[in-house]
């Protein structure tokens, strides 16, 4: 591939993924929405697993981490309290491995011979890692405005939308 080549895809690769920013974000989202408690204010535990995302390229070193951050959580620490480690890292290895597959499908078709494992895995890992960001975004703001009932609002009023232009999306074609 050339270098213009591989600035095409390159492009195309982070219009595909922006493409999918809103169901990143929505999980992240409903993740706190779901298994976090309000008396849990260890803010720092996001910001560490956001930090080892940054500095790696392998979701499953991400994966890893979590799950040690679990071994040696306090009994209701954040990464325990109602499974919200195993939640997230379920969502890592489904629900993103599941996005990263529909970002390499929505690339256009000149570029799909050269999509190899390493790029499905880049762009897992690039997701991962937005994930993570939201996520810890989302924690914070529950945290800090000890408000889940102003996110959970928030959520249902984004799917609402998202839905009417689905809705909108199929009765033009």
């Amino acid at each position: 591939m050339t270098n213009y080549d591989q600035m095409r895809f390159e492009l195309a690769l982070q219009d595909a993924i922006q493409n999918q920013i809103h169901s990143i974000v929505t999980l992240a989202g409903e993740t706190v929405d779901k298994y976090i408690n309000l008396q849990n204010k260890e803010k720092s535990q996001l910001r560490n697993v956001l930090n080892v995302a940054s500095n790696t390229k392998s979701v499953e070193v991400i994966t890893n981490f979590i799950r040690y951050q679990i071994g040696r959580d306090k009994k209701e620490g954040v990464w325990r309290q109602n499974n919200f480690g195993h939640k997230v890292i379920e969502a890592i290895e489904h629900d993103l491995e599941q996005t990263a597959e529909q970002v390499i499908k929505k690339l256009p078709k000149e570029f799909s011979t050269e999509q190899s494992e390493n790029e499905r895995r880049r762009v897992h890992h690039q997701i991962t890692e937005l994930y993570l960001g939201y996520l810890n975004r989302c924690f914070y703001y529950v945290v800090e405005t000890n408000d889940k009932k102003q996110l959970h609002k928030s959520l249902e009023a984004t799917k609402e939308k998202l839905h009417k232009s689905l809705e909108a999306t199929n009765a033009n074609q």
